[in-house]
């Protein structure tokens, strides 16, 4: 969040997103690990504020 180079930021973000990518297929359909996934899952959502918000891509959740 802190970083302000528009390309930094994006390279930052697209390693976050492998790195949460990488870790759900180490858990797989697996049981438990239930506090991982909702960090992840929220880690996502940190993501798609940042991708929306300061790197202004568009918010493909909005049906404009």
């Amino acid at each position: 969040m802190r970083e302000f180079d528009p390309a930094r930021l994006t390279t930052r973000v697209h390693d976050a997103e492998w790195a949460i990518f990488l870790r759900w297929q180490e858990l797989g359909a697996r049981s438990g690990h239930t506090e991982e996934r909702i960090e992840m899952a929220a880690a996502v959502e940190e993501l798609l504020s940042i991708m929306i918000h300061k790197l202004r891509w568009p918010d493909f959740r909005t049906n404009s």
